[in-house]
């Protein structure tokens, strides 16, 4: 059985979202003098503000800088047609490529949660 592009997505950003810590948490965690606690702390927080920072984006909240900032280097290209002819049309253009591709936050939140916790945990135990 063939997997779903949807489904290919979503199996990469979770064997992403909990391999990457796996690398990161035992060298710095054995290497380095952080202790647990910081470890975790670390790949947790940029889980949690990469998730919170994606969500921003694609509400639409960059839409108006990156539409001037296309703009700026069409004029820059001679005899380059505009992409967009103006901000609405971008903004619906943007609005329909991410109902169309929605991100996968989940995956990356779960586990930026879990490490937050754990390091929490792991500052009060003192390991």
């Amino acid at each position: 059985m063939l997997l779903l592009p949807k489904s290919k997505k979503t199996i990469l950003s979770w064997a992403i979202a909990v391999v990457l810590p796996a690398i990161v948490i035992p060298p710095v965690a054995c290497c380095t003098t952080f202790g647990l606690s910081n470890s975790f702390l670390i790949p947790g927080v940029v889980y949690v503000a990469g998730v919170v920072l994606v969500w921003v984006t694609r509400c639409g909240v960059f839409d108006t800088f990156a539409f001037q900032f296309s703009n700026f280097l069409y004029s820059w290209l001679r005899h380059s047609p505009k992409k967009y002819d103006n901000l609405p049309q971008y903004k619906e253009i943007k609005e329909e490529k991410r109902r169309l591709n929605p991100a996968p936050y989940l995956p990356f939140a779960i586990i930026g949660a879990l490490l937050v916790i754990l390091a929490i945990i792991f500052a009060f135990v003192k390991i």
